[in-house]
């Protein structure tokens, strides 16, 4: 079952809160829930550990509040397949030895551990 929670009560985490549950309702994300505890914070960086949390960011697209909310799931079933992540990213490596990094062509670096 699914817990959400906010950190601190305040209008606008409940805001979050009401939208994220309205958007559980109308899309199956269930394939994707590898945490069941979610806390919406003020003023947040989402983020996946120890906690998934999201932040209060003005989302204007709720879509935007559900991709943040899977994409922060998705690192915990990374965490439970580490072996297997790992296995995928030297594959990659090895297919792709050049991999752009930094704006506007590539990522942060070549392997991001962001949350």
């Amino acid at each position: 079952m699914l817990n959400i929670a906010t950190a601190n009560n305040v209008p606008d985490e409940r805001a979050v809160e009401e939208r994220l549950r309205a958007l559980l309702k109308r899309y199956d994300a269930s394939p994707y829930l590898f945490t069941n505890d979610v806390v919406v914070e003020h003023g947040a960086l989402p983020h996946s550990h120890p906690v998934l949390t999201l932040g209060t960011r003005p989302y204007g697209d709720d879509h935007l509040l559900l991709a943040d909310y899977v994409h922060e799931q998705l690192h915990w079933y990374l965490v439970e397949h580490d072996a297997a992540c790992k296995a995928a990213v030297a594959e990659m490596r090895e297919l792709y030895r050049d991999v752009p990094v930094g704006h506007p062509d590539g990522g942060h670096d070549e392997f991001f551990r962001g949350s």
